[in-house]
């Protein structure tokens, strides 16, 4: 199963995270920090041994939560 999270940079979207990799979760994460983000794949990945796909987009955008389901549709089937 897969969790899609937003706002996963830091407080409680990085703590569900956490908690959803803890369960055996594949993670999308989407945050505005691209660098929080990899610090975050980075932890998660070698802590749970899970699969975690980051965008760094800020989805209050107009037009980028279009964006951001294709992103995710292509970078997904690329496994």
């Amino acid at each position: 199963m897969t969790a899609l999270i937003t706002g996963a940079s830091g407080g409680i979207g990085a703590e569900l995270a956490r908690l959803f990799a803890a369960d055996g979760f594949s993670l999308v994460l989407a945050a505005r920090s691209e660098e929080k983000l990899a610090s975050l794949k980075a932890e998660l990945e070698a802590a749970y041994s899970v699969r975690v796909l980051t965008f760094a987009q800020n989805l209050s955008e107009s037009g980028s939560r279009s964006a951001f389901f294709q992103k995710v549709r292509l970078k997904s089937s690329a496994k």
